[in-house]
C-alpha cells in the first residue's frame, strides 16, 4: 500500500490520473495512516478529497462522515486527557498533604518520649 503525500494527490487530480483504483488506494492508505498513526497529513488528504469537485458525491459524503467521526473522537480524547491531568494533579496534592501530616505526627510522637 502506497503512502501518498498531499502534493502528490493534488498532482494526480490535476493531471487527470485519478482512476477508481488509484482513488481506492489513496483512501485505504490515508485511513490506515489515520487509524494506525493519527497522521495529520492523511487527514489533510481526506479533507482535500472531500472538497474536491472531481470526486464522486457518494465518496465525498462518506469522507465527510469519516472526518466528522474522527474529529469528534479526537475532541473527546483531548477533553479526556485534560480532565485526567486535572484529576491527577489533585491526587498528587492530596498525597503530599498526607505525607506532610504523617511526618508532623511522627515528629510530635518522638518529641513526647
Amino acid at each position: 500500500m502506497d503512502n501518498y503525500k498531499l502534493e502528490e494527490v493534488k498532482r494526480i487530480i490535476e493531471e487527470n490520473l485519478l482512476s477508481p483504483d488509484v482513488l481506492s488506494n489513496i483512501l485505504k492508505s490515508s485511513t490506515k495512516r489515520i487509524e494506525n498513526y493519527d497522521d495529520h497529513e492523511a487527514v489533510e488528504i481526506l479533507t482535500y478529497l472531500s472538497t474536491n469537485e472531481t470526486i464522486p458525491k457518494d465518496i465525498k459524503e462518506e469522507l465527510s462522515k469519516y472526518l466528522a467521526e474522527y474529529n469528534n473522537y479526537h475532541i473527546k480524547e483531548v477533553e479526556k486527557n485534560k480532565s485526567f491531568g486535572t484529576n491527577n494533579s489533585k491526587i498528587t496534592i492530596i498525597y503530599v498533604v498526607i505525607i506532610i501530616l504523617l511526618i508532623i505526627s511522627l515528629y510530635i510522637i518522638i518529641r513526647r518520649k
